[in-house]
C-alpha cells in the first residue's frame, strides 16, 4: 500500500472514531468556552488587520483566530459553531498524521506510530474534544513526537509553524528542539537544518507572541501567572495530571491504580532498555513539560487538557515496554500480535474504553457529554430577534446551576453579523 493510501486509511479510521464518540458535535455543533464570548465576538466587532492579531491571556493563538475571522467574517453567524468545530477536527486530523510520521525510538515502526496516533482518539479526555481552545494541547502533543522522531519532514515544520503560532503549550518544547539541535537524538542527527529551521520558527513565533501581548488587544497578561506562589501548584498539578490518568473511566479504585501500576512497570521497562539520549528526549521531556504547566496552570484547573501530551507519551512508552516485554519472544514475532496486546493494553491503562462514550455516567451532567435536549448554537441564534440582539449561552446545561461556565454566554448585539 503506497503512503499516501496508508495516511488516507489512518484519516478515515481516526475521523470514524472521532465520530462514534458523539455523533452530536456534528449533527448538533456547539461553542465551547472562550470561542464566542472572545474570539468571535473580537472578530465581529474589530477589523480583519486589529482583530487577527487579538491575543487572550497574553498569547496569540492563530487556531482560533481563524476560525472566529471565518465565523464572523465570510459564514453566516448561524453556522460560526459548525466552523469552530470543523477547524477543531482538522487540527485533530493534522496531529493525527504529524504523530503517524514521527517514527522514531518512541514509535519504532509504522505500526507503532499509528497506534498511537488512533489510540490518542480513545485516551484524550473528553473536556480536550473537538474545539479550537483546547487545539494547542493537541499540537503540543504532535510536537513531542516530532522531537522524538528519527527524521524531521516537510509535514513536520508545517505543523511545527502552526502549533508554535497556538499558544504557549508548543512554546515550552521550543528548549528541548534547540538541545536536539546541538547534541541530537542520536550521534548521526546532530545540528539537523531542518531541527534548525522548526527552532527558528519557533523563535519567531515566540517573538510574535511577545510583541501582541505588548501591543495587541490583550486580555489579562500570562505574566499575572509567573508568581512564586504559583510554586505551590507542583503538588495539585502533578496530581491532576498523572492520577487522572486512570481514575476516572469508572472502574472501581484498587483495579484504576493497578492499572496505573502496569503503566509505571511498562514505561519503566522501555527507558531501562533506552540509552541516555532516548531518556532525555522521553522521560526528561514529559517531566519538564509537567514542571512548566504545573507552575503557570491557574490553580491547575483543567489540570487533564494540559496533561494531553503526557497522556500520549506514557502511552506510546508503555506499548513499547510491552514490545520489550512480549514481542521480541519467538511465539510473539509477527506485528499483527502487537496490534490485538495494545488494544488489551488501551483496556487496561486508564480504562479509557469507558470513559470513551462515557457509558460509566462520570461525565453524564457535565458539558462534555453533550446531551441533545440543550439548546445548541444554532438554534439560539435562530431564536433571538437579530434586529434587537440577545445572550447566547456558552454552556445552556449549567445555566441558574452555579457551576462555573453557567454565566457564560455571547453578546449578539442588534444587527451584527449576516
Amino acid at each position: 500500500m503506497a503512503e499516501w493510501q496508508q495516511v488516507l486509511l489512518l484519516t478515515m479510521i481516526a475521523s470514524a472514531i472521532i465520530v462514534i464518540r458523539n455523533p452530536l458535535f456534528f449533527l448538533l455543533p456547539r461553542v465551547y468556552a472562550e470561542e464566542p464570548g472572545y474570539y468571535l465576538a473580537n472578530a465581529l466587532a474589530e477589523p480583519f488587520l486589529s482583530s487577527f492579531g487579538m491575543t487572550l491571556a497574553g498569547y496569540f493563538s492563530i487556531v482560533p483566530n481563524f476560525a472566529a475571522e471565518l465565523a464572523a467574517k465570510v459564514f453566516p453567524l448561524v453556522y460560526a459553531a459548525h466552523i469552530f468545530t470543523a477547524v477543531g477536527l482538522f487540527i485533530q486530523l493534522a496531529t493525527i498524521i504529524s504523530i503517524y510520521y514521527s517514527v522514531g525510538r518512541v514509535l519504532p515502526s509504522k505500526p507503532f506510530a499509528a497506534l498511537s496516533a488512533i489510540a490518542l482518539l480513545v485516551i484524550a479526555k473528553p473536556e480536550t474534544w473537538l474545539n479550537t481552545v483546547y487545539a494547542m494541547y493537541w499540537l503540543a502533543t504532535g510536537m513531542f513526537y516530532i522531537l522524538n522522531s528519527r527524521t524531521i519532514l516537510r509535514y513536520h515544520i508545517i505543523y511545527a509553524s502552526l502549533a508554535f503560532l497556538t499558544g504557549p503549550s508548543s512554546l515550552i518544547w521550543l528548549p528541548l528542539f534547540g538541545m536536539r539541535w546541538l547534541v541530537g537524538v542520536d550521534k548521526a542527527t546532530k545540528k539537523e537544518r531542518s531541527v534548525g529551521l522548526i527552532l527558528g520558527i519557533g523563535i519567531v513565533a515566540f517573538a510574535v507572541n511577545v510583541s501582541l501581548s505588548f501591543f495587541g488587544a490583550s486580555a489579562p497578561s500570562i505574566g499575572n501567572r509567573l508568581k512564586p506562589e504559583m510554586l505551590l501548584n507542583l503538588p495539585r498539578g502533578f496530581a491532576s495530571m498523572f492520577a487522572h490518568l486512570v481514575l476516572s473511566g469508572g472502574y472501581p479504585i484498587p483495579i484504576a491504580l493497578a492499572a496505573l501500576v502496569v503503566v509505571a512497570v511498562l514505561t519503566g521497562n522501555a527507558l531501562y532498555n533506552g540509552d541516555l539520549r532516548f531518556r532525555l528526549f522521553t522521560a526528561g521531556a514529559m517531566i519538564y513539560y509537567a514542571i512548566v504547566v504545573a507552575v503557570l496552570s491557574f490553580e491547575m484547573q483543567g489540570g487533564n487538557r494540559y496533561a494531553l501530551p503526557i497522556t500520549a507519551g506514557l502511552f506510546s512508552l508503555s506499548v513499547v515496554g510491552a514490545s520489550n516485554a512480549f514481542f521480541k519472544r519467538a511465539w510473539a514475532k509477527r506485528k499483527w500480535r502487537m496490534l490485538g496486546f495494545a488494544v488489551v493494553l488501551i483496556i487496561v491503562i486508564g480504562n479509557k474504553l469507558i470513559e470513551f462514550r462515557d457509558f460509566s455516567g462520570v461525565y453524564a451532567k457535565s458539558n462534555y457529554v453533550y446531551d441533545r435536549s440543550w439548546p445548541n448554537w444554532k438554534e439560539q441564534i435562530e431564536a433571538t430577534d437579530r434586529s434587537k440582539g440577545g445572550l447566547i449561552k456558552t454552556f445552556p446545561q449549567w445555566a441558574g446551576t452555579g457551576l462555573q461556565g453557567g454565566d457564560w454566554y455571547f453578546n449578539l448585539k442588534p444587527g451584527v453579523g449576516h
